[in-house]
């Protein structure tokens, strides 16, 4: 068996964790080795400033999927969120974030796509053309009902 990270967390006893039998049935491929902190989702860096990332007992691990896995450190054990990691923003946020950036250029202001990078646009753009209904415009490959080729300018 090859030695996994996981092994850090639990040196010893590690056939004794939570959906093992699970795990090693897939050869630990798509799983996850969680540390069990109740209400609570830590990050790694947090962990470890605490003292409870490595060795660990059976009891404060699980394995989870890499889906469950994500849920948890997306979504929060139940919907508590973790600090910084989607957590909704109120609207005087939302107007804060966009006034400090008017005027700011944009993240790819001054960088160019090397030639790799507009074959690949090129191709997956190619055969795909304009179509308008009036009203709504759509790049697409074939005509869809209701609409006909070309672009209408809205102004």
């Amino acid at each position: 068996m090859r030695k996994h990270k996981w092994l850090n967390y639990c040196p010893e006893r590690f056939t004794e964790i939570e959906n093992y039998e699970k795990a090693a049935s897939d050869n630990f491929k798509g799983w996850v080795c969680h540390h069990k902190l109740g209400e609570h989702c830590f990050s790694t860096e947090e962990l470890k400033k605490f003292g409870l990332y490595f060795d660990r007992t059976p009891g404060e691990l699980i394995f989870l999927t890499r889906k469950e896995h994500y849920d948890i450190h997306e979504f929060g054990i139940k919907t508590q969120f973790k600090v910084g990691h989607s957590k909704p923003l109120s609207e005087e946020h939302k107007k804060h974030i966009s006034e400090s950036s008017i005027g700011k250029a944009g993240t790819f202001t001054g960088k160019k796509h090397c030639q790799i990078t507009k074959q690949a646009i090129g191709k997956a753009q190619k055969g795909r053309r304009w179509f308008t209904n009036g009203f709504d415009n759509i790049k697409t490959y074939e005509c869809p009902e209701g609409y006909f080729p070309g672009i209408t300018r809205k102004g």
